[in-house]
């Protein structure tokens, strides 16, 4: 049996060969490209003429708030949307608001799906996802959603985008979505912008409080370093002037006692002020070194110190405080510096005359001291970047927030300020 075997094989020509590759080429680019529907080709023309409308106002404005709402206006004109807010990783890694929003129900909503691990997958598949708009579920309106947008920097998590729509998912791969991604990608230098100034913003304010501390701490350096040799010179010829009004007293019969007695008892008075001025600046532990401390007993030994220069301004200073408080964990030169802010918001000021209460009190598990003037103070006041800002406020809160407490100020328009400050018992161990 032959088998019969062809040895020639017949190939199609390079011309032939290039032709046909194009003709496949361009096949395919009339499916993918131009064979599109009216309302998809609508859709793009619409695309096109909105991001150049968007680029154009961000080249007007360097305001977040300002940018947030041509973003949201932006892409009203895409996708049906009644709301879309921007939220931004804090320090604490809670979501917070960019800009100037005022979204607490949203504030609240987000976090509580962050904390209970519901956009964990959305920042590991860095996907879109779609949850109910719980926020308005008691209200009788259309059911709203909620399309969240993971949002990164430098391949790390930096906040989402919310957007509030009646649409029910979107596939992160569609023309909105994909749309969203890229007027955020327009935004994402501003939000890096304003993140910055807000980082040299609080960091210019620490530099304000450490030199307004360094300044404090001086003055109380110069007042240990003089007083010794001031109350030794003051008190020697307080002793002899003493000695020589017992000595006439004595020697001399005729003599006015009540004079002599006048003299005796404004020599004490000076004697008295003198130890308390001495007790006050005597030695401190080194450093900031914490012990447990009675409240009640810094304040006391400030307002005797302080007192003389409040009936100066004609002030009255009224302590109220518990005796039955416990101690909380402090040093004393926390103390002094935190009242010598509060009492210099009064003495600072042009009035003249008024009235102080300095309350303590032993409330669940936290020591209360309430600082109450009768004047309306001046708690804030302009700085050269136009933010209000004191800095004896700053100095309070910064002292109490190393004790992990709060402040809160209550500041009435028809007269009176009131200042409370918390001290909890328990503190929460440091990492």
């Amino acid at each position: 049996m032959k088998v019969i075997k062809n040895k020639y094989i017949i190939f199609p020509s390079l011309e032939d060969t290039i032709g046909q590759s194009i003709n496949n080429k361009k096949s395919a680019v009339r499916r993918t490209d131009f064979e599109l529907t009216p309302a998809e080709q609508q859709k793009r023309i619409r695309f096109y003429y909105v991001i150049n409308k968007f680029n154009a106002q961000l080249l007007e404005t360097d305001d977040l708030d300002s940018v947030l709402n041509y973003l949201k206006n932006s892409l009203r004109e895409i996708l049906p949307l009644k709301d879309a807010f921007l939220f931004l990783f804090d320090d604490n890694n809670n979501l917070t608001p960019a800009g100037k929003q005022k979204i607490e129900a949203y504030t609240n909503f987000v976090n509580k799906a962050y904390k209970n691990g519901i956009l964990d997958w959305l920042f590991e598949t860095k996907k879109i996802s779609a949850l109910p708009d719980i926020t308005k579920a008691k209200n009788k309106q259309t059911p709203l959603n909620l399309i969240v947008l993971p949002i990164f920097k430098n391949d790390k998590p930096q906040g989402i985008y919310c957007i509030v729509t009646p649409i029910g998912s979107l596939s992160t791969h569609s023309f909105e979505a994909e749309t969203i991604q890229i007027f955020l990608s327009l935004v994402q230098n501003r939000i890096d912008i304003e993140r910055q100034k807000t980082s040299l913003s609080s960091a210019y304010e620490d530099l304000q409080l450490l030199q307004s501390k360094l300044t404090n701490d001086y003055k109380y350096s110069a007042i240990g370093e003089l007083t010794a040799g001031i109350v030794e010179d003051v008190m020697d010829p307080v002793q002899v002037v003493l000695s020589c009004a017992n000595f006439i007293e004595k020697e001399y019969q005729n003599v006015d006692r009540k004079l002599t007695g006048t003299i005796s008892s404004q020599i004490k008075k000076i004697e008295n002020v003198l130890k308390r001025l001495s007790k006050f600046a005597g030695a401190q532990p080194a450093g900031d070194t914490l012990m447990p401390c009675v409240l009640n007993e810094p304040v006391k030994d400030y307002y005797d110190v302080v007192l003389s220069s409040l009936r100066y301004k004609n002030y009255e200073c009224i302590l109220d405080l518990d005796e039955n408080l416990p101690p909380i964990l402090t040093s004393k030169t926390y103390i002094y510096q935190l009242l010598t802010n509060m009492f210099g918001l009064v003495l600072n000021t042009n009035v003249d005359g008024g009235g102080i209460l300095i309350q303590s009190k032993f409330v669940n598990n936290q020591i209360i001291l309430r600082f109450v003037v009768t004047d309306r103070l001046n708690i804030y006041s302009d700085d050269n970047s136009g933010k209000r800002t004191n800095l004896n406020i700053k100095m309070i809160s910064n002292i109490v927030k190393k004790h992990q407490g709060e402040i809160k100020i209550i500041n009435n328009e028809s007269g009176g300020t009131s200042i409370i400050l918390n001290f909890p018992i328990k503190r929460k161990l440091k990492k």
